[in-house]
Parts: C-alpha cells; sequence; structure tokens
C-alpha cells in the first residue's frame, strides 16, 4: 500500500503508471489515528450490533469504526 495527500491521489497512481508500475485500485481512506476505548459491556454491545446492522445493508459499501474494548469485555458480547 502507498499513501499519500488526498489532493496528490491521482499524481501519485499517474507517477506509478509512468514509471511501469500500474497500480490495482486507488481509492481515499481515512486512517483511524486514536482509536475511541469503550469500557461499558452495556455500550460495546450496542455498537457491535450497530455495526453489524450496517454490515448487513445492501445499501451500505463498508463499514469503519475507531472502537476498541478490553479482550474481557469483547469476550462477553460474542459468547
Amino acid at each position: 500500500m502507498i499513501t499519500s495527500a488526498p489532493e496528490q491521489l491521482d499524481a501519485v497512481a499517474e507517477a506509478l503508471k509512468t514509471a511501469g508500475t500500474p497500480s490495482e485500485s486507488q481509492k481515499l481512506m481515512f486512517i483511524l489515528e486514536s482509536p475511541m476505548f469503550v469500557t461499558g459491556e452495556a455500550i460495546a454491545v450496542r455498537l457491535v450490533r450497530l455495526i453489524e446492522a450496517l454490515e448487513e445493508n445492501d445499501n451500505v459499501q463498508s463499514v469503519h469504526s475507531n472502537f476498541d474494548a478490553s479482550e474481557e469485555v469483547l469476550a462477553s458480547i460474542s459468547g
């Protein structure tokens, strides 16, 4: 993966193509810098349910999240 500033996306793709290394795909992505740590099981359950509902929706192309939780909280909601 090669990253660049959003305004340089096309220029980087063109430079790769010119250099004989065409890109498989190019897209803008938001890269997470700081996760939101969730400590409560009830909130984690609601977040997981929301993410699952969004992922199941045919009109949604992709779902991204910046929430994180302890292994204990995640284990308690997955089992």
